[in-house]
């Protein structure tokens, strides 16, 4: 009776034995898996921040080869009246890069890229005037103004591909005669920026 009862206490001891462990395994099995799992989450993330940072560093070095902004932003002071004139815009406000000369009323593009050009053009009641906005030799655009009873203004805007050392300037040629100017209004006007070096 005695050894049955020894028996049963070793098997009862045995099964809780077995049982613990098994439980403690069961538990460690649990708080492995976590582990890892957080192990590889947090490799994942390593991996991204690493790409973030060579995609920053490579930016960074895309901005340090740029020129930075060009800009300018010209009025005309005094009123014009005949044809063939090159148009000086020479009250100049902004003029970021100094592309823009105003004794010439040239902009010369510093680095080759996608330019935007706006020009305003003005006339006198009874009166019109046509400008042309021009890169070296070529007209690519035209801003007509003018109306019977009252002063007019008209604006267009233009996008242009530029080659470095290419310049852009305003024509008044033979269509039309009055180009008014209003320094109070600032009008007309011939503004450009970089959009995007190429």
């Amino acid at each position: 009776m005695i050894i049955n009862m020894f028996s049963l206490f070793r098997s009862l001891l045995h099964m809780h034995l077995v049982l613990s462990v098994t439980g403690f395994a069961v538990k460690r099995i649990l708080v492995l898996d976590d582990f890892y799992t957080l192990v590889n989450k947090l490799n994942g993330l390593e991996n991204e921040v690493t790409a973030l940072k060579q995609e920053v560093k490579a930016l960074k070095a895309q901005q340090a080869n740029q020129t930075g902004t060009v800009a300018f932003m010209a009025f005309l002071t005094k009123s014009e009246r005949g044809t063939n004139h090159h148009i000086l815009f020479d009250d100049v406000k902004i003029n970021v890069g100094n592309a823009y000369n105003p004794r010439h009323g040239l902009f010369v593009a510093p680095v080759p890229g996608l330019y935007q050009f706006s020009l305003t053009a003005c006339s006198d009641s009874n009166h019109y005037i046509v400008l042309e906005l021009n890169v070296k030799d070529s007209i690519i655009g035209k801003v007509i103004a003018g109306d019977d009873w009252v002063i007019d203004c008209s604006s267009k805007t233009f996008i242009v591909q530029l080659a470095k050392g290419d310049d852009v300037f305003v024509m008044h040629r033979t269509v039309g005669e009055s180009l008014l100017a209003g320094a109070s209004y600032d009008l007309p006007n011939f503004t450009g920026f970089l959009i995007k070096e190429t």
